[in-house]
């Protein structure tokens, strides 16, 4: 079988553990600053959320042949320690069962994917102290350690915890596998520091344009968190890449959608995100027999009636731009302008939101 169905078919592990919000939102703030730096660096990949760990790379969209696990916690102080990382708490209930630790979740992965997997590296804002290799002593300020950094009594304690809680008839190689990086980007206001990131992307990208970072913001973690938060089945690794996943292709179609991009703005692009917030299938029918329509009228109709309603529909979608789903931007604004829509104009309902649409996600 090959790799692109096995990525579909190896299912989540269990999620009835505890689920912090705030940690999630960390997470995901921390997905969005890693799809940054790919998107720069100029490789393909596409990254997948809460599905086979807390966030996978794989290298291609159409060819992928191999994939790097993360897992990414979070604590409000101190140092983790080799212990804790490798400790199984235990479960809920009448007869609780020992959950897996940090390091066995990751290297459930290589279980998973034994010859694709090319890093296991857990992601803290926290340091991890450890004993290094190299001076015999302990360290608790490092930025990157890799497996074959570590003491010997520090590799074999992890080795040893991870073959007796998976069950291994023998002790796992970790070498050049497993690394435990300290994150740069801090717990109190995480979300401040990747819009800063954003900022530094889009001025990379886009050296003499403005933008309003905070609508771009919300408009690009929220496709993040619906991905994250999506629970649907997955049966093929295209259902993978659109319900889970974010991929370079797809990044480029949500600057678009987020007014960024100078690129015009598609159906498929819209219906794509329509379609991962759950509206109805009657609407994206209407929609798309109205697009080609709005699209043109914007270009070509400028007759007095077209340009004020496009004023209308212009100020009410500047009002609104903080709101981060497309849905419930159209709703909202639909609502706003219909009072000022002279009824003579006689402009349809769905006609008028494909041009909020539209004009929602025109650059300033």
């Amino acid at each position: 079988m090959d790799f692109k169905q096995r990525l579909a078919d190896c299912q989540p592990r269990d999620r009835s553990g505890s689920r912090s919000s705030d940690r999630f939102a960390y997470q995901q703030d921390w997905a969005l600053c890693h799809i940054l730096d790919l998107h720069n660096s100029g490789v393909d990949y596409v990254l997948t959320f809460d599905h086979h760990e807390d966030v996978t790379e794989v290298d291609s969209e159409t060819d992928p042949s191999l994939i790097r696990g993360f897992q990414i916690k979070t604590k409000s102080a101190g140092n983790w320690t080799t212990a804790a990382l490798t400790k199984q708490e235990k479960g809920s209930g009448d007869s609780p069962k020992l959950l897996p630790s940090i390091i066995g979740k990751l290297y459930t992965l290589k279980r998973q994917f034994p010859d694709e997997t090319r890093l296991l590296q857990f992601v803290s804002n926290a340091y991890v102290t450890v004993k290094l290799k190299a001076t015999g002593k302990k360290c608790k300020d490092s930025v990157l350690t890799k497996f074959e950094d570590l003491s010997p009594d520090n590799q074999s304690e992890i080795r040893d915890r991870l073959k007796s809680e998976l069950e291994m008839t023998e002790a796992p190689e970790l070498s050049s596998l497993l690394e435990l990086a300290l994150s740069d980007i801090p717990l109190k206001e995480h979300d401040t520091h990747t819009k800063g990131r954003l900022v530094n992307f889009l001025q990379t990208k886009y050296p003499h344009r403005t933008f309003n970072i905070t609508v771009i913001y919300r408009s690009l973690i929220s496709e993040v968190a619906v991905r994250n938060n999506n629970q649907d089945e997955i049966r093929t690794f295209e259902n993978l890449v659109r319900l889970k996943s974010i991929s370079r292709r797809r990044f480029e179609e949500l600057l678009v959608l987020a007014g960024v991009s100078r690129t015009e703005i598609t159906w498929s692009s819209v219906e794509s995100r329509l379609n991962s917030e759950g509206a109805p299938l009657s609407l994206l029918q209407a929609m798309a027999r109205e697009w080609e329509g709005a699209l043109l009228d914007r270009v070509a109709n400028r007759d007095v009636v077209r340009l004020r309603l496009s004023e209308i529909i212009r100020g009410s979608c500047r009002k609104h731009a903080a709101i981060p789903r497309l849905t419930d931007l159209v709703n909202t604004v639909y609502e706003e302008i219909l009072p000022q829509v002279d009824p003579r104009w006689d402009f349809s309902e769905i006609y008028l939101k494909a041009c909020i649409v539209v004009t929602s996600y025109e650059p300033e």
